[in-house]
């Protein structure tokens, strides 16, 4: 079984000079097959990592998208 490991480094929306909880969408393919969307809400100035397990084939490109919001 094949793993990702999809880490968020820093998480926050800046207003002014203050940190505020942002959300985040990760959209994790492998070649062309959306495999996960992760749903990231809060706020961390920690890398946060999770992996994600596949039996897809291995050798196919990884590709993640990301959506930020506040």
């Amino acid at each position: 079984m094949a793993s990702i490991k999809l880490t968020v480094n820093h998480l926050y929306q800046l207003q002014g000079a203050e940190k505020k909880p942002a959300h985040a969408v990760a959209r994790v393919y492998v070649g062309d097959t959306l495999l996960a969307t992760e749903e990231i809400t809060g706020m961390t100035e920690e890398a946060v990592s999770k992996y994600l397990h596949h039996s897809l084939p291995e050798g196919q490109a990884v590709l993640v998208e990301w959506d930020c919001t506040g």
